[in-house]
């Protein structure tokens, strides 16, 4: 037998009532060990724990493995994580006033704040670098040689952008 699960509290947010409702699913299914649902699921049995534990959002993968293992409606319960997944993320309304409190709807209001250690991965590293070259290519020449030119004389010589005038009157 495995260990008894954590005890979740309903009102604890969207993300504990989802976890309460995936495992009433499984006790109404008859209670298959997580081991046994691994097998229909096509999930480890500590993800498909952990899809239960309301500690986050499952995974749509997870969910639907889960929920086909304990012969649920999947398709139902890939909605409500849909709508789950939109209180979760919504943005969080900063509210100054007693009276503005009551206008913010419920979902909004007990929605939790995610805080993200912001990091660039290897790609926006490598974008990032490049526009800090690119951005050096362009200024660097103005430093050394001045202002840039806008065309060429006849000799192929620059001519300053501020003789461009000069130019046009040829």
């Amino acid at each position: 037998m495995g260990r008894l699960e954590k005890q979740l509290d309903p009102q604890g947010g969207p993300e504990a009532r989802l976890a309460v409702d995936l495992r009433e699913l499984r006790r109404l299914a008859g209670a298959p060990t997580y081991r046994e649902m691994s097998k229909a699921a096509g999930y480890s049995p500590s993800a498909l724990s952990a899809a239960a534990s309301g500690a986050g959002l499952p995974s749509v993968g997870v969910l639907t493995g889960y929920v086909r293992a304990c012969g649920g409606d999947v398709e139902a319960w890939c909605r409500r994580r849909a709508e789950v997944a939109l209180v979760v993320t919504a943005p969080v309304i900063a509210v100054t006033e007693p009276a503005a409190a009551a206008e913010v709807s419920e979902p909004v209001a007990t929605a939790r704040v995610r805080r993200r250690k912001l990091s660039f991965g290897r790609r926006a590293g490598g974008l990032l670098a490049a526009a800090i070259v690119g951005s050096l290519a362009t200024v660097m020449p103005m430093a050394i040689w001045g202002a840039p030119s806008c065309m060429t004389s006849d000799h192929g010589q620059p001519v300053p952008a501020a003789n461009c005038h000069q130019l046009s009157a040829h």
